[in-house]
């Protein structure tokens, strides 16, 4: 299968040498253009992942395609680990030229790690705020519902007793002297 086929994207290009992102999570990615890009020492690095817990069991021997085409064993670990291992490498080791962008590369990694650990604290302290806010809007919706309810229901009654009132209940309501008492007593 060709670059092409396998639609090879160039992430970076350092020193004239591309890193390239490969379509598939797993697939074994020779760290020797890396090393070279960054001007490190392959065979260090090498050493420094057969002594890494995680990476040592997952680093493999694969033929690889070099800059030039032909086929080469290459010492690789998974697309997916290589963004760990290149936090891991010392700024002070790599070219100076390239030095900065690494740097800026591992600003990035702590800030996506500070942000993957802090986002659900931040979440639920959000959440817990529109929950409190709901509350409060809720509670303030069921008092003005009883204040309602209870004019509803005053209303109703006055409703029922006009619907209810004979002739005769009128007559005497009529006959009844009217006192000047306020209403509400």
């Amino acid at each position: 299968m060709t670059n092409q086929e396998l639609k090879v994207k160039t992430l970076a290009k350092v020193n004239d040498i591309q890193i390239v992102l490969l379509p598939i999570e797993n697939e074994p990615v020779p760290i020797r253009p890396i090393c070279t890009a960054l001007g490190i020492d392959e065979s260090s690095q090498r050493q420094r992942i057969e002594r890494d817990e995680i990476l040592s069991s997952l680093a493999v021997m694969t033929t690889a395609t070099g800059a030039d085409g032909k086929n080469y064993e290459m010492f690789c670990i998974p697309y997916k680990y290589v963004f760990g291992w290149l936090f891991s490498i010392d700024t002070a080791r790599v070219n100076e030229d390239v030095r900065e962008s690494v740097i800026m590369y591992k600003m990035k990694c702590y800030d996506v790690l500070y942000e993957y650990y802090t986002e659900s604290k931040d979440f639920l302290k959000e959440k817990q705020a529109r929950m409190n806010a709901c509350i409060d809007d809720l509670n303030n919706a069921k008092k003005v519902f009883r204040e309602t309810k209870k004019i509803m229901d005053e209303k109703q009654n006055l409703f029922d007793k006009a619907r209810h009132l004979t002739i005769d209940d009128w007559k005497a309501e009529k006959m009844l002297p009217k006192l000047p008492f306020p209403e509400n007593i």
